[in-house]
């Protein structure tokens, strides 16, 4: 039976936690993190395949299409990474 989200009490990161993720992994400091950024990211997570997170990412949170995780869009992308953590029970 699938967890309904508001079953499970989940915290949000702040902004200023939000944003520090930004500058850490803004390599070039213009304010977005772009693919090869996003990448980082996620194999920084662990991710197996950071492609794929990468692909995923662009599709759900770059809102505005321009190839690039604004500081916005990054919020969201991490709100949306916490829903996509619920899962069924087992």
């Amino acid at each position: 039976m699938p967890v309904c989200p508001e079953q499970v009490p989940l915290a949000s990161p702040d902004d200023d936690v939000k944003r520090a993720l930004m500058r850490e992994f803004d390599t070039n400091k213009d304010g977005r993190l772009s693919k090869e950024e996003l990448a980082a990211f996620f194999k920084r997570l662990g991710s197996h395949f950071p492609s794929w997170r990468v692909f995923s990412a662009m599709h759900h949170a770059d809102g505005d299409g321009d190839g690039h995780i604004d500081e916005h869009e990054m919020k969201e992308l991490i709100d949306l990474a916490l829903l996509s953590w619920i899962t069924e029970e087992d």
